[in-house]
């Protein structure tokens, strides 16, 4: 499932797992970055989400959404995150942005 793919590279980048995190990148997101390279971004940012939250939306056959809420106290907020079905697995999109604040183009 789309949203568990999304929890576990979450999981994995709060545990330090940043090969496990890079394993679940898209195709075109690890031609875009190095293994070295994502795991010196990962370990420089930090954003907190609650897991618990996480829901999915379709874009498709191919292609999903799964949004995850932010855990903050001023303002709520959630960031969507972009995978595609990659050989029947579901891969993060991560082109820009940091590693657990990924954007597509």
């Amino acid at each position: 499932m789309a949203k568990s793919t999304v929890i576990d590279y979450v999981r994995a980048i709060y545990a330090e797992d940043y090969q496990t995190a890079y394993a679940l990148l898209s195709a075109e997101s690890k031609r875009r970055h190095s293994e070295e390279a994502f795991a010196r971004e990962a370990k420089a940012a930090f954003v907190l989400y609650d897991l618990e939250e996480a829901r999915a939306e379709s874009r498709g056959e191919d292609a999903a959404e799964v949004v995850m809420a932010l855990q903050q106290e001023e303002e709520p907020g959630a960031k969507a995150f972009s995978v595609v079905k990659e050989d029947g697995e579901w891969k993060i999109v991560y082109y820009e942005g940091k590693p657990l604040f990924p954007y597509g183009e």
